[in-house]
């Protein structure tokens, strides 16, 4: 059952469609990707009827509240939102227990909203990392339009988002050496997502009355595991009136701290980042790769479903380890941390509870390391 009351205006006047909202029901929990899914059926038809945000899959509440499991009978306490096939609530109370502070639901979920007679800029973060980020400014309003037309703005607020998502679910980038990709939206105040028309599959465009700026960032994992030469990296946006992804020409490739940044009237709601094969060794793996005083072959089976073997061999005794990575960059697990003697080594990795896609794995020993590739393919 579902009880609502209104927002609070002060915070939330410029989206008529949030309430502070309490639901029962079951959580059924979707696996197919690496950030799992959660859907609440309060009706119990086993249907989903709202989709459950618990926040970046890093976060833990202080709270030492835990995320449900499929199939759990649990109550609920957070802020409804309009969602294009799901009405979404971002979760602030689990079972009683607190899951996160709601005075900040708002600004920590990878979006915020930003308003036509603002006087500063807004800054909306990546929920994945928090050095992806766009920021709107002051003016955005003036001259504006949608889908790339120009004219007025048709709506004083809209509340925009920023995610990285996994190069591999990007559509159209078959001819792209992509390694990293981003999806924007911007929502109106009834819920509808300005950047996406009927049929398009990688979204549209909006123009704003003042600069966007942008920052996107990838790590060490990303340029050693694709074998990318850093030197060649590009940021592309997807141009929907000729359908294809075309080079922002004034971006700023920053290799210290592994960011690329650009400003722009417009936005886009596919960008990527591309970059040229380092060497064709370097992408395709060599299975007997050597990095000074120790060897990582390649995993065997590759492609693997759902274990697979990783061997390698060390001359003299260190610290290791071996940790496994998803496409972002971000560390799934670690199969090794300890000091071992000099010789061979194998282990498993278990990707039972993991989706398709590319994983990487990296042997560090002392102060070197090294990473390759791999795929699972269920």
């Amino acid at each position: 059952m579902i009880t609502a009351k209104d927002s609070h205006p002060s915070e939330w006047e410029n989206n008529r469609t949030m309430v502070d909202t309490a639901l029962d029901g079951t959580v059924y929990v979707d696996t197919t990707y690496f950030m799992d899914e959660f859907y609440l059926d309060t009706d119990n038809d086993q249907v989903p009827d709202y989709m459950l945000n618990f926040g970046p899959p890093w976060y833990v509440p202080e709270s030492g509240a835990e995320r449900p499991n499929d199939g759990d009978v649990i109550s609920i306490k957070g802020r409804l939102m309009s969602d294009n096939m799901f009405p979404m609530v971002v979760v602030y109370e689990l079972n009683g227990v607190e899951w996160r502070d709601s005075s900040t639901v708002d600004n920590n979920f990878g979006g915020r909203w930003f308003h036509k007679d603002m006087t500063s800029p807004e800054k909306i973060h990546s929920p994945f990392d928090n050095e992806d980020w766009m920021k709107v400014n002051p003016g955005w309003h003036n001259n504006g339009g949608m889908g790339g037309m120009g004219g007025m703005m048709n709506y004083d607020s809209l509340y925009a988002q920023m995610l990285e998502v996994f190069p591999q679910n990007m559509p159209y980038t078959g001819n792209e050496d992509v390694f990293a990709g981003y999806e924007i939206g911007m929502f109106t105040p009834n819920g509808n997502n300005e950047m996406w028309g009927e049929g398009d599959e990688c979204g549209g465009m909006m123009n704003f009355g003042s600069d966007v700026d942008y920052q996107l960032h990838y790590n060490d994992i990303q340029v050693k595991g694709y074998g990318i030469d850093e030197n060649t990296i590009m940021v592309k946006y997807w141009n929907s009136e000729n359908n294809s992804w075309e080079v922002i020409d004034n971006a700023t490739l920053d290799k210290t701290t592994n960011t690329v940044s650009f400003s722009s009237s417009s936005a886009s709601t596919s960008v990527i980042l591309t970059a040229q094969p380092a060497s064709a060794t370097n992408v395709n793996g060599d299975s007997k790769a050597v990095v000074n005083d120790f060897k990582l072959n390649q995993n065997y089976p590759n492609p693997f479903n759902p274990s697979t073997t990783i061997e390698f061999s060390i001359n003299e005794a260190n610290p290791v380890e071996l940790n496994i990575y998803n496409a972002l960059g971000q560390k799934i697990t670690t199969l090794v941390n300890r000091a071992l003697q000099a010789g061979n080594y194998q282990y498993q990795f278990d990707a039972s509870n993991l989706a398709s896609g590319v994983y990487f794995y990296e042997l560090k020993v002392g102060t070197q390391n090294t990473v390759k590739k791999m795929n699972l393919m269920k």
